[in-house]
């Protein structure tokens, strides 16, 4: 699907959830009399929201908040008022519900009691937003010492590719020897459902790399070939790379695929790109999903906590006098620089990483792991455990 057609996909949505607000706005909800049963109560409620256009699983939800307000002691549907509303709203924030299923239960309330029965018990009742939390960064240290980690040299270019070139795990998989131009100084990354089309620099130790691929192996070949012939490295065994080479980078914090794509963003607007050019380097349809990386920043003012953070960091790493003179036994382990806390930079991604040799290299990269007997005898065992499965299976001849 290109970026043509999500927007249309969108704009049909939007429209679907306009026609069903008007169609809520004028539907005739059921009378709050006395002698109104739950049940009873439902079953009008039911039949309009399915006129107004509410699928049978919203449908479920909406019957879901209707059972736990009963249980929580209203009797019938024309007893409900807005403090007992307030009273459900706060018993459920103390028993530490989600926020998402706080705003879930508010909306039920404004949509079946305000909107269709005509009262207002969810009158100055705000929506509870999800938390922003600022994504793990990896500095250039880390990022260097987490690509020379890895395994075999397939390894290294999928983990500098990623981080070099801000990728996602479908991306890089989908990479192909034809998108490699320029000899390999640049990258061509075809329009997904959620990113566009764009082009993008390669760093200078993967250059060589991919010119020898590109003169070598056939344009439509995959860069990172699966176990099968004219399949793709799958997501689970880039995510599984990325796992190993973090236990051998000695990277305690968890790191995933988009930690690296975050990383990439953070450095760039560090050694002065604007959010435009990041913009089109990453993807995005609009520019208010690249502004968030700006929050990464660590503003230099000094009275800032970063700043009181990153003093105590320096004092850590450097051992006292006393230390030194074998008085007090110096720390075993010193203050690691936090992920939140991006250290400023002027340099290119991956700018300290040695160029990847080509001697002995064989391209394409063998699919899987073929160097090692254990990967061996796994295929060997697999292979034996599904031909013994085959034959049981077999119907036998009469």
């Amino acid at each position: 699907m290109n970026p043509l057609a999500t927007g249309t996909v969108l704009t049909e949505r939007h429209e679907a959830y306009s026609l069903r607000r008007q169609r809520l706005a004028l539907a005739a909800g059921p009378a709050l009399t006395p002698d109104l049963t739950w049940s009873v109560f439902w079953d009008q409620v039911f039949r309009t929201l399915r006129s107004c256009g509410y699928r049978r699983s919203t449908c479920r939800q909406y019957r879901h908040v209707l059972r736990a307000l009963r249980a929580f002691g209203i009797r019938r549907p024309s007893d409900i008022t807005a403090a007992r509303a307030d009273s459900y709203i706060t018993r459920l924030a103390t028993s530490g519900a989600s926020w998402s299923w706080i705003g879930m239960n508010i909306a039920v309330l404004r949509t079946v009691f305000d909107r269709l029965c005509g009262l207002s018990v969810t009158a100055g009742m705000v929506t509870p937003k999800r938390g922003y939390r600022l994504p793990e960064i990896l500095n250039e240290n880390e990022a260097v010492s987490l690509v020379t980690a890895a395994g075999t040299v397939r390894d290294q270019l999928l983990l500098g590719l990623l981080y070099g070139c801000g990728l996602t795990a479908g991306e890089v998989c989908a990479l192909r020897w034809r998108d490699v131009l320029d000899d390999g100084d640049r990258l061509h990354i075809a329009a997904t459902t959620r990113y566009l089309d764009r082009v993008l620099t390669v760093p200078e130790p993967f250059r060589e790399l991919l010119r020898a691929g590109a003169e070598t192996c056939e344009p439509d070949d995959h860069i990172f070939r699966g176990r099968r012939k004219g399949t793709a490295l799958g997501v689970r065994t880039v995510r599984h790379i990325l796992r190993n080479a973090c236990r051998r980078a000695g990277i305690g914090r968890p790191v995933c695929v988009t930690t690296l794509r975050y990383s990439y963003a953070v450095r760039r607007i560090e050694n002065g790109l604007n959010l435009r050019e990041l913009q089109q380097e990453l993807g995005h349809a609009s520019v208010r999903t690249t502004e968030r990386y700006r929050h990464c920043l660590a503003p230099k003012v000094e009275n800032h906590p970063f700043s009181k953070v990153r003093k105590l960091q320096a004092h850590s790493s450097q051992p006292s006098p006393l230390q030194v003179s074998g008085l007090i036994p110096q720390p075993s382990r010193t203050l690691q620089v936090s992920g939140l806390i991006p250290q400023p930079s002027r340099t290119p991604p991956l700018a300290g990483l040695d160029t990847i040799r080509l001697h002995a290299l064989r391209l394409p990269f063998a699919p899987g792991n073929g160097d090692s007997r254990a990967a061996a005898f796994l295929r060997l065992l697999t292979n034996r455990l599904f031909s013994s499965i085959v034959r049981l299976r077999r119907p036998r001849s009469p």
